[in-house]
């Protein structure tokens, strides 16, 4: 382990803070980086942008993915630094690090709530357990508020006397992580939304999204 990584890790157990994953927008960066136009189609064609604005997505091409194909930075510079965040995160999850899940959205190529599931699955690519990066999105964050102050009720965990919203899985993220995203109800707010009545919302959004980019 490099020394400033080793320092990174003594400082990180003797102080406790708590961090914040980003992990996959750096791998796109590196996607784009290296791969040129085809790479940028190709990441424009997913399913999930359809629901970020026309506008936005118009940022990203003109704006932001030329920023990631700067000629100056070779392309051994985008995978070292790509590299370096990911022995990063292995150094500290190994060292049991505070983590909570986070995208940063909505930023560049983020589309928040999708990108959450999609850090999630990365992570266990990465090393992580199905169980630790659950308590990442879930647990983590309701302790770090309550730590803060910002919530007075217990978050993140289902508990007697906790405040949470639920998710109905068919199957068992701790088998396979990818679970996580095969969601049949979600209970919110008091709440019930069944699979029909959630495709509706994304639909909804969808067309909301085509029809700005047609005026």
């Amino acid at each position: 382990m490099p020394e400033q990584l080793s320092d990174a890790v003594d400082v990180t157990r003797e102080y406790q803070p708590w961090i914040a994953t980003t992990l996959l927008l750096e791998d796109l960066v590196l996607a784009i980086a290296t791969g040129g136009d085809e790479a940028i189609e190709s990441f424009m064609a997913r399913p999930e942008t359809r629901f970020v604005h026309p506008l936005v997505q118009e940022g990203w091409r003109e704006r932001h993915f030329p920023r990631w194909q700067d000629p100056s930075r070779s392309v051994e510079h985008y995978r070292d630094t790509a590299q370096f965040i990911i022995e990063i995160f292995q150094a500290l999850y190994a060292s049991d690090a505070r983590y909570l899940l986070g995208t940063d959205g909505p930023i560049v190529a983020s589309v928040p709530g999708i990108n959450v599931h999609q850090e999630m699955t990365y992570l266990t690519k990465l090393g992580a357990s199905p169980r630790d990066v659950i308590r990442m999105a879930t647990l983590n964050p309701g302790m770090f508020l309550a730590e803060h102050g910002v919530i007075d009720k217990p978050q993140g965990q289902v508990t007697v006397g906790s405040q949470a919203d639920l998710v109905l899985l068919r199957g068992n993220p701790l088998d396979a992580l990818e679970h996580y995203q095969a969601i049949d109800f979600v209970f919110s707010d008091g709440r019930v939304y069944d699979r029909v009545a959630l495709d509706a919302l994304l639909d909804a959004a969808a067309a909301a999204n085509a029809s700005a980019g047609e005026n």
